[in-house]
């Protein structure tokens, strides 16, 4: 093979190689994309300091059900699901929320079954039916899991 065939052989597979780069990110999905337009049901809630406690155990069933959209333009819709803890509570409350990084910050409402009017959850994983995030939230430490439902 000649020098000058020895060079362009590399080169001509450039434009391939950028091109398969190039999907990959157009293939990825942004955190927020992920969170956005699903029922998120609380899967396991760990507190883990001050003391260890299961704290979904404590959930009755008419809690296990509820659920959370993430919603376009910030909204974050929370549901009672198809049973009710007290008959005259409305079905959905609304509240707000907002992601930078993996910081996910929760507004206007008990937050995900922890109870606080603003909670702040750093996520450690996400995927298309999947959350796990970290709280600290009035001297309670611990961990939340959330699959769709």
């Amino acid at each position: 093979m000649s020098m000058k065939k020895r060079y362009l052989f590399p080169l001509s597979l450039l434009p391939a190689l950028l091109l398969v780069s190039c999907s990959d990110d157009e293939d990825a999905v942004s955190k927020e994309e992920l969170l956005k337009n699903k029922r998120w049901n609380i899967a396991a809630l760990q507190v883990t300091s001050p003391s260890s406690i299961d704290y979904y155990q404590t959930f009755a069933a008419c809690q296990r059900d509820n659920f959370a959209q993430f919603q376009e333009g910030g909204v974050l819709l929370m549901d009672e699901g198809a049973t009710k803890c007290n008959a005259p509570t409305p079905q959905q409350a609304s509240g707000t929320w907002s992601l930078q990084d993996d910081l996910l910050h929760v507004e206007g409402i008990e937050a995900l079954g922890i109870p606080a009017d603003k909670l702040e959850l750093t996520l450690t994983g996400i995927t298309n039916t999947t959350l796990t995030a970290n709280f600290t939230q009035g001297g309670l430490t611990g961990t939340l899991r959330m699959a769709v439902q």
